[in-house]
């Protein structure tokens, strides 16, 4: 998998990728995210940007999507809330449940 990955995504292999995202577009527009995310909990707020691929993801109406990164699972686990953001800069946030599937709490893409 990681030969298909390294050709479609960063143009090289994907070395210590241990975290998907899977995105399902639930609106009936298409949604562009940033290949960047947000971690929070509480007051606290973690700025991840070395996601995978690079320039972001277009997610038609119904299409799902992934954006890969890599991330120490201890400090994913100290965070609640995952939040994605599209090209016109607003905010989808997503609460992660002991690494189920993030359900979303506001955002048209979840």
């Amino acid at each position: 998998m990681a030969d298909i990955l390294a050709c479609k995504c960063c143009g090289g292999a994907l070395p210590d990728q241990n975290l998907e995202i899977l995105i399902r577009n639930r609106g009936e527009t298409p949604v562009a995210i940033q290949s960047w995310f947000q971690l929070e909990e509480g007051g606290e707020a973690l700025l991840w940007e070395a996601v995978c691929p690079v320039g972001g993801r277009s997610i038609g109406p119904g299409e799902v999507a992934a954006l890969y990164a890599g991330l120490d699972p201890a400090v994913l686990s100290r965070y609640r809330v995952l939040v994605l953001f599209d090209r016109q800069g607003r905010a989808h946030r997503f609460r992660l449940d002991g690494g189920s599937e993030p359900t979303a709490t506001r955002g048209e893409c979840a």
